[in-house]
């Protein structure tokens, strides 16, 4: 006897050994696998320059650089890298002073690590760096600077923006084609953006230019960044304008200090002509400075009126796809919308992952020249890299990017109430003609089109009626357009209307002052939503209301958010327009989370069958209002969870009984199965038919296998029983009794984990 129980306890033992061998085992691959992830590949380094930092607090126009690189390398290394590598950035910080531009640039030659650099965020800091990175073979990247000198006879540096002469040629196009005037006043400094500028415009306007340069005074300067000469240089230049009756335009060609004090001076003197600049000026920083001090100024109200233009490569509400998303992150994490330099700084980290790819990582001066190489090949939509906001590809090694026109709206820059865009003749058009006729402009080698853009907006007052069978959903709300031109921009339609004849209506307030129009409609309807249900019943929907112009492509008509609702929180948002104590929310078992806007394009078929165009298709602008709900999981839980819990309890029960009542043990399993079954498919009859599994089915299939798990047991424990073994029934009794519970709270705490 006493053998028999040492054989049973080396039994023992030797199993306890195996199953702590195998849990040894199990730890060291977890630990090898989070180790080898921790040491793995040699990192890709990117040098980043300028006047940059972490802050996020947007003091400068450059201030949006660095997050934004550091939100692109983010969402290269969360895919994995380059060919494995992840992606380290290495900050210089040298406030656009170039005798630290140029130590800096010499410290980044001298680390052979570094396989590129995005910078700098001035001329002056570029010129001094640029020996140092050409002597090492170090391509450069700006995604700010915009000097025409960057690239000139600089082989390893690249633009990652247009030109200052782009800018000037497109301001000549913009204000003879749009703002239709045949006289300018060109206020240039004479320093090399006012130059290059002043350049651009000349060579391209039509009209007649009175040219105006000033004399800027590098030293003595004050708070203000000038210097007294130059301060009265600017106020004679104002004096001057505003004895010009034939003044025109006034066009800068100025940076940002002097800009404020020409433009503050102009509507002082009741200058309210329109005042175009380049993309110096199209900063949120700026157009607050501007609004501030002719607040400050006591302007009028015609004088706060008055435009101000400003080009930019990207303005926020406009912006479609992977462009919102980008925006979206960066409001996530730093809390407010970012100027353009964002934009431009994650697109130049997408150009680097691109041309990197493939390269020899043990090899970083051989991976340089691959870059600039790489590159130097990207010269047209074929060979580009995707961007935020299009195909990245060059001309001369500056970037080919649409310039975008800006307009201060109050304390921020918006979308400019036209827009002049790549022209796509459909069939039958002459271009010719129409540039003739001055329906179309010509802008470097492209062929532009004036576009109408209609600031929309929408204010909820109710969402109700959600069928998740019918995927449809009712809402109520007003919304408004503003807009300049002609008032065809208000024949809409909503393409996911259940009633495809869903109009408008006749508005509820038409109002115009000066130029700009605005209309006001109340619109009240059932829409279709494409309601996704994987993780029913803890579920997010998302629920689109979809504007579009019946019959207007893109080139002529793009509806963007309004700068009123663009400037809400999600509190204001989600109140009712129709009651402000309470949300919009009046669907049961519902909350909803969120309330966003975005455009969109969309595209027909290319050509539609018609065998005389060569045309790719039609283009349509969307204005999406996406509303975000989710299921009240709670009371969902409660009610449709509390009898499979019952269930659970009971079945666990049954293992407490003996197996002399095996055939009721059996019959309990066999009920859990048949009950668990007829409430499933009471819970998701709220469904639509679909061909997929959902969260809760998961759930019930796994106790339908515990049940099946029960029913083994019993019959096991049953013959067992019958034959006398009894140390092995006890062994299948206490472990059935400990493993059903911790099967079931494995599960319950995996739900919470993946759903909660």
């Amino acid at each position: 006897m006493a053998s028999t129980t040492a054989d049973a306890a080396a039994r023992r033992n030797r199993v306890f050994a195996l199953v702590l061998a195998a849990c040894l085992l199990v730890l060291g691959a977890v630990a090898f696998t989070l180790l080898s992830r921790g040491t793995g590949a040699e990192p890709v380094y990117i040098a980043v320059a300028g006047n940059v930092d972490d802050s996020g607090q947007g003091r400068h126009v450059e201030s949006d650089l660095l997050p934004g690189v550091r939100i692109a390398v983010d969402k290269v290394n969360a895919a994995g890298g380059i060919d494995g590598r992840p992606v380290e950035l290495l900050v210089y910080a040298d406030g656009d002073d170039p005798l630290r531009a140029k130590a800096n640039a010499e410290a980044i030659a001298a680390d052979d690590r570094v396989a590129a650099v995005i910078g700098h965020t001035s001329t002056a800091a570029s010129m001094a760096a640029y020996r140092a990175y050409a002597n090492a073979g170090i391509p450069v990247i700006s995604p700010v600077v915009t000097s025409d000198a960057l690239t000139a006879d600089r082989p390893w540096y690249f633009q990652g923006i247009f030109d200052d002469s782009q800018q000037g040629t497109f301001l000549a196009a913009y204000i003879g084609s749009v703002l239709d005037l045949d006289r300018a006043t060109v206020v240039w400094g004479d320093d090399g953006y006012g130059s290059d500028v002043r350049a651009g415009f000349v060579s391209a306007y039509q009209g007649q230019v009175h040219d105006l340069p000033l004399t800027l005074d590098s030293a003595n300067l004050n708070t203000d960044g000038l210097s007294d000469a130059t301060g009265a240089a600017i106020d004679a230049l104002v004096g001057r304008i505003a004895a010009d009756p034939d003044r025109g335009a006034i066009v800068l060609g100025l940076r940002p200090d002097a800009a404020e004090r020409t433009i503050s001076g102009l509507r002082a003197a009741g200058v309210t002509e329109p005042v175009i600049g380049g993309n110096k000026l199209s900063s949120e920083a700026f157009t607050a400075e501007i609004h501030q001090a002719l607040v400050d100024q006591g302007a009028t109200e015609a004088e706060l009126a008055a435009p101000v233009y400003a080009t930019a490569p990207m303005l926020t509400d406009s912006l479609t796809g992977a462009a919102l998303e980008f925006v979206q992150t960066f409001v996530s994490r730093y809390g407010y919308v970012p100027d353009w330099p964002a934009v431009t700084g994650s697109d130049t980290v997408t150009l680097i992952a691109a041309g990197l790819a493939g390269t020899d990582p043990a090899d970083v001066p051989a991976a340089r020249e691959d870059l600039r190489a790489a590159w130097e090949a990207m010269t047209d939509p074929g060979t580009a890299a995707e961007g935020l906001t299009g195909p990245l590809y060059f001309e001369d090694r500056t970037l080919v990017r649409p310039v975008r026109m800006g307009v201060f709206n109050g304390a921020r820059p918006v979308s400019a109430p036209v827009q002049l865009v790549p022209y796509d003749p459909a069939s039958g058009q002459d271009v010719a003609a129409e540039l003739a006729a001055g329906e179309a402009v010509r802008f470097e080698q492209e062929v532009l089109i004036p576009t109408q853009i209609v600031s929309t907006g929408f204010n909820v007052n109710e969402i109700r009626d959600l069928n998740t069978q019918a995927g449809t959903f009712a809402a109520d709300m007003f919304v408004w357009f503003t807009y300049t031109g002609g008032d065809e921009v208000t024949d809409v339609w909503f393409p996911n209307a259940a009633d495809k004849n869903l109009a408008l209506g006749e508005p509820l307030e038409a109002k115009q002052v000066g130029d700009t129009k605005y209309r006001l409609y109340h619109v009240e309807g059932v829409f279709e939503a494409q309601l996704v249900f994987r993780s029913f019943p803890f579920d997010r929907q998302h629920l689109p209301i979809v504007l579009q112009h019946r019959t207007l492509p893109d080139s002529s008509v793009v509806y963007v958010l309004d700068a009123t609702v663009r400037s809400q929180s999600q509190a204001e948002r989600l109140t009712s327009a129709g009651d402000s104590s309470t949300t919009i929310d009046r669907i049961p078992n519902w909350q909803v989370d969120s309330l966003y806007f975005h455009a969109e394009t969309v595209g027909t078929t290319a050509n539609l069958g018609d065998p005389e165009s060569d045309s790719t298709g039609v283009h349509y602008s969307q204005f999406v209002t996406d509303i975000e709900v989710r299921r009240d999981v709670g009371g969902f839980l409660v009610k449709n969870l509390l009898p499979l819990c019952l269930l659970v309890l009971a079945t666990y029960v049954s293992l407490f009984l003996g197996y002399d009542a095996v055939t009721s043990r059996v019959s309990m399993a066999i009920t859990g199965i048949l009950s668990s079954a007829v409430m499933l498919n009471s819970v998701t009859s709220v469904l639509p038919a679909i061909s997929y599994t959902v969260a809760i089915e998961w759930l019930y299939y796994l106790f339908i296998l515990i049940c099946v798990g029960l029913l083994v047991v019993d019959l096991v424990g049953s013959s067992w029983a019958a034959k006398g073994r009894k140390r092995r029934l006890r062994w299948l009794t206490v472990g059935s009794r400990i493993a059903y519970p911790v099967i079931v709270l494995t599960a319950a705490a995996t739900y919470w984990i993946v759903f909660s």
